[in-house]
């Protein structure tokens, strides 16, 4: 009969041991799936960000390339506007004169 009980406690123990373990394996199991997906999560992340930075870049690049063009039509523009400025000025003298 204390046989009887003590391998009944131990079978009891077994159980309950058998049971925590599960719930530990279920515990990780459930632990590392929330790992695989923020992984998952950072790798997109990542890969968006270097996207951007990619596009960041040849837009630098086609900047880079435009800046000649645009310095040279600034330059252009602001001559050509103190040229019409000038000529204004003098159409508008020699528009006036025939009124008056």
């Amino acid at each position: 009969e204390l046989l009887e009980k003590a391998e009944d406690a131990t079978s009891s123990k077994n159980s309950k041991h058998n049971k925590e373990m599960a719930d530990l394996r279920t515990t990780r199991d459930e632990l590392q799936s929330t790992i695989d997906q923020l992984k998952g999560e950072l790798r997109r992340k990542g890969l968006e960000i270097e996207e951007v930075n990619d596009n960041n870049s040849s837009l630098q690049r086609k900047l880079n390339k435009l800046q000649p063009s645009l310095d040279s039509y600034e330059e252009v523009s602001s001559t050509l506007k103190l040229k019409l400025k000038k000529e204004k000025s003098t159409d508008c003298d020699s528009a006036l004169i025939p009124l008056l």
